[in-house]
């Protein structure tokens, strides 16, 4: 009987709490992103920004165009390499880890756009 009980609040309680902490976790790393790519356009100049934006920019549509044709498994492994050699071509050096988390901001931000925009109408 108390075993019963423990189990049908355990799942109740976790029903109640794991969205909040899905929606807390995700805003946490959204800010952590956002304060990585804030630093890194800090630390170069606008010539170069400018780059690495059409770099990342380009890379995420070649991987998802590539995607869908199947020809490639990793979209992500496949971006950074489209444009760490289109950055190495303009003589543009970026450490990987700071472009793999451009190319994940660049992603969240254009493949969520619609679900943005959805919210903003609703709200209005």
């Amino acid at each position: 009987m108390w075993l019963d009980f423990l189990s049908s609040f355990g799942q109740k309680f976790l029903e109640a709490v794991l969205p909040v902490l899905f929606t807390a976790l995700t805003g946490l790393v959204i800010a952590w992103i956002t304060k990585v790519v804030n630093e890194i356009k800090a630390k170069i100049n606008d010539d170069a920004e400018w780059a690495i934006n059409q770099a990342v920019n380009a890379a995420i549509y070649a991987a998802e165009q590539q995607n869908l044709v199947g020809n490639i498994q990793d979209k992500k492994s496949f971006a950074l390499d489209i444009a760490t050699e289109w950055l190495a071509q303009k003589g543009i050096k970026i450490d990987l880890a700071k472009l793999d988390v451009l190319i994940e901001a660049a992603v969240m931000q254009e493949f969520n756009r619609d679900r943005t925009i959805s919210k903003v109408a609703k709200t209005k």
